[in-house]
């Protein structure tokens, strides 16, 4: 009987992988179609976030390669997991097989060819380990390549420095001013408004009640009146 010649010996299983993952590139025309709307919409959002300017493409270069890179990573992801599914499934496929006698190239003296058993090949040992173990070196390889450029581009993005004022209300004081003498004559049933500019009334006197910087001076509606008098608004 001759030696069973195992799989695995005759080719590495990691070879075996990584001759499989190139070709999963050229897969489906779902999949291909799939890669480059990925990659497409990885330009697109570049182009829309930070326009056509040159000049803006050189301060964030990092920042518009990142998207394209992760892009990237996801097709590779895909395919290292795909191409070790593929691997697994062939290889079993093939020590699945039972035991059967396959026609040899001695011929029988009444005619014929002599029968050879040809045994079931056992699957080589760990070959899922193997397998595995390669894809995940792929996949840690994609993702420490996207995550050192995310890394570059939040170092290497340039700093804006924005200050923010503190919203301040608004306040303005509309007045009206003319030129008169004292006393000031108030027409019967008439208002004047007065500010007054004596600092100890400006800052508050408790004693006062109820006065604020401004004071309404009316006259009566039966008779005008003179302002200041010797009994009125002599605090100014």
């Amino acid at each position: 009987m001759p030696p069973i010649v195992r799989p695995d010996e005759q080719v590495s299983i990691l070879a075996r992988f990584l001759d499989t993952f190139p070709h999963r590139f050229w897969g489906t025309m779902v999949e291909k179609a799939m890669e480059l709307l990925l990659v497409i919409g990885a330009i697109v959002y570049s182009v829309v976030r930070f326009g056509l300017s040159w000049k803006v493409w050189q301060e964030h270069l990092w920042e518009i390669i990142a998207p394209l890179v992760w892009a990237i990573s996801v097709v590779i992801i895909y395919h290292s997991i795909r191409s070790a599914l593929d691997t697994v499934a062939r290889i079993q496929a093939e020590t699945s097989a039972a035991a059967t006698d396959q026609e040899g190239h001695i011929e029988r003296p009444t005619g014929g060819k002599f029968h050879i058993p040809k045994p079931a090949i056992p699957p080589p040992r760990y070959f899922r380990l193997k397998i595995w173990s390669g894809a995940s070196v792929l996949i840690a390889m994609a993702c420490f390549c996207s995550s050192v450029v995310w890394i570059i581009a939040r170092i290497a993005a340039p700093i804006t420095v924005t200050t923010r004022t503190q919203a301040r209300a608004a306040i303005s004081i509309y007045l009206g001013c003319d030129w008169d003498h004292i006393p000031i004559h108030i027409p019967a049933s008439s208002t004047i408004h007065v500010i007054r500019l004596n600092p100890g009334i400006l800052s508050g006197n408790p004693r006062i009640r109820s006065l604020g910087v401004f004071e309404n001076v009316s006259s009566r509606a039966d008779a005008s009146l003179d302002f200041p008098s010797k009994s009125e608004g002599r605090w100014m």
